[in-house]
């Protein structure tokens, strides 16, 4: 019996990526080709990596196996932003606020979207409401992170 790695909520760490985790996704799928979080993972890793085309396509297919997949939509949204396809990523962000109102990551991210399409209202109530679930979950670095962003705005 063959254990199958997740994604493990890396999602939103901030922990150094194993050197051998891209092997690991490959060979994951290579064995369940239909196993949506290691796509999911696979995709995070890309993005990390700085290949956003390659974190849009994973990402996409793990939506494709499973549309209730959060972190997917997170993945292919902050690909969206790197590729600067705001639009694409305001919509996937959408549907994870509407799934999970309180990610707040998710408002920051669209906060980013509409701030590079020159939306500042709609930038800083995304950002605001961020701090706000940040602050809530006792976040600190992230909620300093998005401070900046607001303080950027005015």
């Amino acid at each position: 019996m063959s254990v199958l790695p997740t994604t493990t909520g890396r999602c939103c760490s901030r922990q150094p990526v194993n050197s051998t985790a891209r092997a690991d996704f490959d060979r994951a799928l290579t064995i369940a080709p239909e196993y949506r979080l290691a796509f999911v993972g696979r995709g995070l890793l890309r993005l990390e990596q700085r290949d956003a085309r390659g974190a849009l396509s994973d990402c996409s297919r793990a939506i494709e196996l499973d549309a209730t997949e959060i972190d997917a939509y997170l993945c292919r949204a902050r690909a969206a932003i790197a590729l600067r396809d705001y639009r694409t990523a305001i919509a996937d962000l959408d549907v994870v606020i509407a799934r999970d109102p309180d990610n707040a990551d998710a408002y920051r991210e669209r906060g980013r979207a509409h701030q590079a399409l020159r939306d500042v209202a709609e930038a800083r109530a995304d950002y605001q409401r961020a701090a706000e679930l940040y602050r809530t979950q006792r976040r600190t670095e992230d909620l300093a992170e998005v401070e900046k962003l607001l303080a950027a705005l005015r």
